[in-house]
């Protein structure tokens, strides 16, 4: 019997070490215009992907004060339904959002907001998310595993300036209506 015990408990280590457990974790990238020169406009993407429902999002966008001057945040055709704090300037450099997701979502590549920024300077940066968190859509607000990848950015002087056109998005949809409960 103490064979038949030490087979079991082999193979079963066995097993537990070979076998691999799936871990989903959810990813906020960003990702820019390549390589916008001098004077130039460009638009950067914030996005969500995750193989599981998540319900809520929050985070800190930050950027380089020297380099880009924010022209315009964009939070149309986003994932989130609705804004606790809609992504805005809180200081120098850093955008702030914090967003639900009622029923969740789940998807590659989901929208969570759009910058546009104006080029000062030629310099190399990165756009870096910091504090960010995700919650599940299990009725208990887990947290979920959150990869944050920060994408670097180069300006380089150019002889002809590329302006990129970023096209306005206006709402003229009336909201549903809805009552709290």
């Amino acid at each position: 019997m103490n064979i038949f015990f030490k087979t079991t408990s082999v193979s079963l280590l066995l097993f537990a070490l070979f076998v691999a457990v799936p871990v989903f974790a959810a990813e906020v990238f960003v990702e820019p215009d390549n390589n916008p020169g001098q004077e130039d406009q460009f638009k950067i993407d914030v996005f969500l992907s995750t193989e599981e429902k998540l319900n809520a999002i929050e985070g800190t966008l930050h950027f380089p004060l020297d380099l880009l001057e924010l022209k315009s945040v964009d939070d149309g055709n986003s994932v989130i339904n609705f804004w606790v704090e809609h992504p805005n300037v809180i200081q120098n450099g850093d955008i702030r959002f914090s967003g639900i997701t009622p029923g969740g979502y789940k998807g590659s590549r989901g929208l969570i907001f759009s910058i546009t920024f104006k080029v000062l300077q030629e310099g190399k940066g990165v756009f870096d998310i910091r504090d960010a968190r995700v919650l599940q859509n299990d009725g208990r607000g887990t947290e979920a595993k959150l990869q944050i990848i920060d994408s670097p950015f180069i300006i380089s002087k150019k002889t002809v300036v590329f302006q990129v056109p970023v096209s306005e998005t206006k709402d003229i949809d009336s909201p549903e209506s809805f009552v709290p409960e």
